[in-house]
């Protein structure tokens, strides 16, 4: 999905370009007699929707969420309304393509018949349930040799007595 998301940004922005280079000769009026019969406000639309959605493709091409495709696609679907409100038939396509591809893919994520990778510097770590710390034991205090020293011993004895 990273690259359709690049290339079909990529595309946007050289379709964008397009459609300002006829935005510009109808406004200057070179345009063929064919172009004045468009809508100029549709063009305008149209320019400013692939312009937008070639960037934002192309800016949330890392991105494997949900949240992201559904965005993008619909950025792409006023693209294909008024493209074919106003018989623009590549526009038209090209628009519900790029609706349509996102969208089935953030389904297919929802659905989780598809779970993205998630690259492992953005894992979260797991965290270690609570566990209180116990006050360590106290530990003995040194008696010598196991069988205790010989004055020790000896003064136990003499004490007895």
């Amino acid at each position: 999905m990273k690259i359709w998301k690049i290339v079909s940004g990529i595309i946007n922005c050289i379709f964008f370009i397009f459609s300002l280079s006829v935005l510009a000769s109808i406004a200057t009026g070179a345009a063929p007699e064919r172009y004045y019969n468009y809508n100029f406000l549709s063009l305008v639309g149209i320019a400013f929707c692939l312009l937008v959605g070639g960037i934002t493709s192309i800016v949330s091409s890392g991105s494997r969420s949900i949240a992201a495709n559904i965005v993008l696609s619909l950025l792409y679907l006023p693209i294909a309304i008024i493209s074919f409100y106003n018989k623009f038939l590549l526009w038209m396509l090209w628009g519900g393509i790029c609706f349509i591809v996102p969208w089935i893919y953030a389904q297919m994520i929802r659905q989780k018949r598809i779970v993205p990778a998630v690259p492992r510097q953005l894992q979260q770590p797991q965290q270690q349930s609570y566990k209180p710390q116990q006050p360590p034991k106290p530990q003995p205090k040194y008696q010598g040799t196991p069988r205790g020293s010989i004055s020790s011993i000896a003064h136990q004895k003499l004490d007895d007595k």
